[in-house]
């Protein structure tokens, strides 16, 4: 029998992956907060002026620089490979942001999107492994900001365990933005 191509394969892993996220959407996070009308993610910031923002037509301004970095990088060659969404289950956590407890401890309260467990979380970011990405398709947004700043409640959170116990999250710390009209 022949093998399929490559990239039909992609393509099938891809769809599956979108339809798994678009059901945990429906299912999970339609609890959490998306933006409202009129709302952009810069009203949730400091308004430091030196902080870099990226405009984006459907979130507005968002801290950070149009760059891919490391784990940015690491984050989509996973998606291209023919087994990645298999392997990125196995390695990164999923949760929905319910509230965020102590900034200054980097202390957030998240839900398990597996479980639907909730639990509070030590987040250990490493800046070359922060992104923040929107819609089903991993649209890339930003890197190079404070990930904990730019935390919402609703937001996706896609990270690994840092410790043994999972109590403590890192170093990838990954943000999808929830938004009206994805």
């Amino acid at each position: 029998m022949k093998k399929p191509p490559l990239p039909l394969l992609i393509a099938v892993v891809l769809l599956i992956f979108t339809t798994i996220m678009v059901i945990i959407y429906f299912v999970v996070l339609k609890e959490g907060r998306a933006l409202d009308d009129g709302e952009s993610y810069v009203d949730v910031f400091d308004s430091d002026s030196t902080l870099q923002y990226v405009e984006d037509p459907d979130i507005g301004n968002y801290p950070g620089v149009k760059k891919l970095n490391m784990g940015a990088e690491d984050f989509y060659a996973y998606l291209n490979m023919p087994d990645g969404l298999e392997k990125m289950a196995g390695d990164y956590k999923y949760f929905s942001v319910v509230k965020i407890i102590d900034m200054g401890k980097k202390e957030v309260l998240l839900r398990s999107i597996d479980t639907r467990e909730e639990k509070t979380y030590i987040f250990d970011c490493s800046p070359d492994r922060v992104f923040s990405y929107k819609n089903l398709n991993f649209e890339f947004v930003s890197s190079g900001f404070m990930f904990i700043e730019a935390l919402k409640p609703g937001n996706t959170v896609i990270t690994k365990c840092a410790n043994e116990e999972c109590s403590v999250l890192g170093p990838d710390c990954i943000i999808r933005i929830e938004y009206k009209g994805r």
